[in-house]
């Protein structure tokens, strides 16, 4: 396998989901557009197809999603390149949403990344601000001008410690930043970012992901019980959870036609919080599954799981 720093054209193996850079082969002359996560292997830097976990994607008008995919897709176009290259500077912006868990902040993810495949824009997604820049570095020596989107999910966790920070900063506006290159940070404790991270530079747009709209929840009525009530059922559901984030919304649907609650006991239940929901003992097991439920996550809870016991007991 020949050192990714002795490649000079991009080309990949592809086997299965991953692509290898390799210059013996051409499989491959350029990652087809989609999203990828870095993996570092005894061979170097690796590129993992990569998906991202949610529930069914639905699309309703959303001036929160028409806000970001406006502020995504334009930085793509030509006129935003000239703009950027008339004033001297790099071709490279970020843009952070921030909003509570379950509000719908990775399904607004995962709309925007099927969108750009459409400007052949590779999306990666990362946890961990070393293996960006070492996924980064290797990837421009292969395709230099490609575009590229950076998903930097809970940035409030990776830039928890000085030296992660430190490298994201230099990604973001500093020595080490690249060219045709945005950030896309999403968090849902933005105050826990330290100031000198948010400085002006670094995130062009700061976007407020607020819980869904009627819209999205009559659409996401319609998509789980659409088949079993009326419109005007959902109408009246749809009233009553005025302030009920997508996940507040899975939890009533499992709480009414799995359980058998009616409305109004299920919206209490989901709104009485965790120590009436589980009882006065609260297992670890249960503490679990009920943070898996309520936020929907793919990943380890460990973090937000104390997060949450901190908030119950205080």
């Amino acid at each position: 396998m020949s050192k990714i720093s002795e490649l000079l054209e991009a080309s990949y193996v592809k086997v299965g989901e991953i692509y290898t850079p390799e210059v013996e082969f051409t499989k491959e002359d350029k990652l087809q557009a989609g999203i990828y996560e870095f993996k570092n292997t005894m061979n170097g830097i690796v590129y993992k197809a990569h998906t991202i976990h949610t529930d069914k994607l639905l699309k309703f008008k959303d001036p929160r999603y028409d806000q970001v995919y406006e502020e995504i897709v334009e930085f793509y176009t030509d006129a935003s390149i000239k703009k950027y290259k008339a004033l001297g500077f790099k071709h490279s912006s970020g843009v952070m949403m921030e909003g509570h868990p379950g509000g719908g902040k990775t399904s607004l993810m995962k709309l925007i990344t099927e969108e750009v495949k459409n400007e052949d824009v590779v999306t990666f997604i990362v946890d961990s601000a070393y293996l960006l820049e070492q996924g980064l570095t290797s990837f421009r020596k292969l395709e230099p001008k490609r575009k590229v989107l950076v998903i930097l999910e809970e940035v409030d966790h990776l830039v928890s410690n000085n030296h992660s920070m430190r490298i994201l900063s230099e990604l973001l506006d500093g020595q080490k930043s690249f060219d045709n290159v945005q950030y896309l940070a999403t968090t849902n404790y933005y105050a826990r970012i330290p100031e000198k991270f948010k400085r002006p530079g670094r995130f062009d747009r700061k976007i407020k992901i607020g819980n869904p709209p009627k819209e999205g929840r009559l659409a996401y009525l319609k998509d789980k019980i659409g088949m079993h009530e009326s419109d005007s059922v959902l109408e009246k559901i749809a009233d009553k959870t005025d302030d009920f984030t997508f996940a507040e919304m899975r939890e009533l649907v499992r709480s009414m036609f799995i359980n058998n609650h009616k409305l109004d006991t299920a919206i209490k239940r989901i709104k009485s919080g965790l120590e009436e929901a589980l009882g006065d003992s609260v297992t670890e097991k249960e503490l679990v599954t009920f943070l898996r439920r309520k936020y929907n996550s793919h990943k380890p809870v460990a973090v937000r799981l104390m997060e949450e016991f901190e908030d119950v007991k205080n």
